[in-house]
């Protein structure tokens, strides 16, 4: 009993080039960007509903899980949204995702948790990365695959916490283009002061 017990407590993780595999493997029906799924919010919403309902056996609100999609989506692109599900749902991932549910559920409601950190996730990912660098990026998609490891605290292999966060530090597009953009801005800022300097230097004396 001693060791069943150490053993359902134990996080649970994934070799990464499974995750890799499971995310660059994905059905075309997802990854194409035209797919019905993609381009129908009745489809994603039912695409989702089987994610928590049947695959992980959560009792899912189905109108709550609709309002949701239907106003996060009604501007933004669902297709990073639809990799995700895709990915947690692969045969290769979903073991590990039931697995770490309990904790989860017992300390959030877990449709809203999942709505929305998938949500949350995909969306600010989608702002910096299109669509056609994501298909051919292989750092782009670990990002991803990590980062939704990450909402259900399931790890890598091999790796400890701390170097699994440092890994996805340095893989995280978002972060990454909002410190280019802040870099950008203070450069801008100091050739400006330059060139201003170097103007009012320019200036004839009037003394």
């Amino acid at each position: 009993m001693t060791v069943m017990t150490t053993l359902a407590s134990i996080s649970p993780s994934l070799p990464r080039r499974t995750l890799i595999k499971a995310i660059e493997d994905l059905p075309h029906i997802i990854v194409k960007q035209n797919s019905t799924t993609v381009t129908s919010l009745d489809n994603l919403y039912a695409v989702f509903c089987d994610l928590l309902n049947e695959l992980l056996g959560l009792s899912a609100n189905r109108s709550t899980i609709k309002a949701f999609i239907q106003q996060a989506f009604i501007k933004d692109s669902p297709w990073l949204f639809l990799i995700a599900i895709g990915f947690l749902a692969s045969d290769a991932v979903l073991p590990a995702v039931r697995r770490a549910l309990p904790p989860l559920e017992a300390k959030y409601n877990i449709t809203e948790y999942l709505l929305n950190e998938l949500f949350t996730n995909t969306h600010y990912m989608s702002k910096v990365v299109p669509v056609d660098v994501f298909q051919v990026n292989q750092d782009r998609k670990e990002e991803l695959a990590r980062k939704l490891l990450k909402i259900f605290g399931i790890g890598i292999d091999g790796e400890t916490k701390e170097e699994s966060a440092s890994i996805l530090e340095n893989l995280d597009s978002v972060e990454i283009s909002k410190l280019s953009s802040e870099l950008e801005v203070i450069i801008r800022k100091q050739i400006q002061d330059k060139l201003a300097a170097e103007a009012a230097a320019a200036k004839p004396s009037r003394e």
